[in-house]
């Protein structure tokens, strides 16, 4: 009975060991995983890159993280706050436009530092019945500051985003930089 459990375990090893070798192999564009074992590159894609599954966006756990602001050579100037109650803001001649609230912050590659961001449900006046929007990339730098600013769409921003909170190197520094699940938000 033992002999039939070791066996019987061997056999369990040995076919894990396989799904590995065919899911590197996919990995690396291994056209033989393709033919023998579709199923590992499933295996593969259904694992989360960098971040668990269970949480994947983060904001600061206090109050939110301001960047520093960017001045269009239009005398627009652009504010935006990360975390739980920040605002992106547009200011003109002394008035501020809310482009929207923090709504998210997810992961794109933790190891380069990259991440994007996202503000929702800002003002409407002009926007032809939509709400203004940010959607944002941030990357790590020694700077602290809003790099630039375009508006592809009426209403929908897109920031690049420079800060020393964007550099982090490993998990457990992520969560050491005080960062928390917001997928109850």
């Amino acid at each position: 009975m033992k002999f039939l459990a070791l066996a019987t375990l061997t056999v369990l090893a040995f076919a894990l060991e396989s799904r590995v070798e065919a899911a590197s192999a996919s990995l690396r564009g291994n056209s033989f995983v393709e033919e023998q074992a579709p199923e590992a590159s499933l295996l593969i894609e259904s694992v989360p890159k960098f971040a668990p599954k269970s949480a994947p966006k983060y904001a600061p756990k206090s109050a939110p993280k301001c960047v520093g602001s960017y001045k269009a050579s239009d005398g627009h100037e652009y504010k935006a706050c990360i975390g739980p109650g920040g605002k992106a803001t547009q200011l003109w001649h002394g008035k501020a436009v809310n482009l929207g609230t923090f709504s998210n912050l997810n992961v794109e590659d933790m190891y380069a530092g990259t991440f994007t961001i996202n503000w929702t449900g800002g003002d409407s006046i002009h926007c032809h019945g939509s709400k203004r929007s940010v959607h944002a990339t941030g990357c790590c730098s020694k700077f602290s500051r809003i790099k630039s600013v375009k508006e592809p769409y009426v209403c929908t921003y897109f920031f690049e985003i420079e800060d020393p909170y964007f550099c982090v190197h490993s998990v457990d520094e992520f969560w050491e930089k005080a960062l928390v699940s917001l997928e109850a938000h």
